[in-house]
């Protein structure tokens, strides 16, 4: 009766702990997961062989790398809206914001991104010239080390109302970037109307320095501030701050 009792008892002991691990397996979530696609570029825009080595990082510090074809997943997320930084040595960062993910699915990341190399140009002698005569403006700068027709060599802009103007600190660029294939940039024909139409008013001062910028900018736009942030820009050789007064 004893030899019964103990193996009913033991019985009973074994069917309430597979019970409580069952219970435990279906209320544990199911997390999600996000794959995608980076491809690596030079300063200039040529698209490398190995895109190995990028490190991607999502919201709660939960990483995922890239093999050589630039393929990544990124798994154990949870249910939400995610935010994805790309980087890698000498390449800048780049984010892409509220991807959504599911538990127990996985969001695929359409289309192949590009994180291009940070820019090693270097802008020097920043000058301003106004052209009465059609209302434009000239930004004259040096560029190093020298450019040609297959490495150009980008100059991005950034103005404000601040003499303290930066590429982290502006109140205007305009979307594109201007590229050179000489030592010597010269960025002609840019409208006073550009500076109206973003808040500017006439007889302000306008300060304005320049950057180096590679081919592919990594550009994104910060959800909390609303501005563009331009990751792939020299940010240790800009140009001295110039200023002009808009006319």
């Amino acid at each position: 009766m004893k030899l019964n009792l103990l193996v009913i008892t033991s019985l009973a002991l074994l069917t309430g702990f597979s019970s409580c691990m069952k219970e435990d397996v279906e209320d544990a979530p199911l997390q999600g997961s996000i794959t995608g696609k980076v491809r690596l570029a030079d300063e200039f825009g040529n698209i490398l062989s190995d895109h190995e080595g990028v490190v991607l990082t999502t919201t709660g510090d939960i990483k995922g790398n890239t093999n050589y074809a630039g393929s990544f997943l990124i798994y154990g997320l949870d249910d939400g809206t995610h935010t994805v930084a790309y980087s890698k040595g000498g390449f800048g960062t780049f984010k892409k914001f509220a991807i959504p993910v599911t538990n127990s699915v996985n969001t695929e990341l359409t289309g192949i991104d590009t994180l291009g190399r940070s820019s090693t140009t270097a802008i020097g002698s920043l000058a301003v010239v106004a052209n009465a005569g059609d209302s434009t403006y000239t930004f004259n700068c040096t560029v190093s080390p020298s450019p040609d027709a297959n490495h150009q060599r980008g100059i991005r802009l950034f103005f404000s109302r601040n003499a303290a103007v930066s590429a982290t600190d502006y109140e205007f660029t305009p979307n594109q970037k201007w590229m050179t294939t000489q030592a010597a940039g010269s960025i002609s024909g840019f409208a006073a109307s550009n500076f109206y139409n973003n808040g500017f008013s006439r007889g302000e001062t306008i300060y304005v320095i320049a950057y180096g910028e590679s081919w592919f900018a990594n550009m994104y736009t910060d959800p909390v501030t609303s501005k563009k942030v331009f990751p792939n820009v020299n940010a240790a050789s800009p140009s001295s701050v110039a200023s002009f007064v808009l006319q």
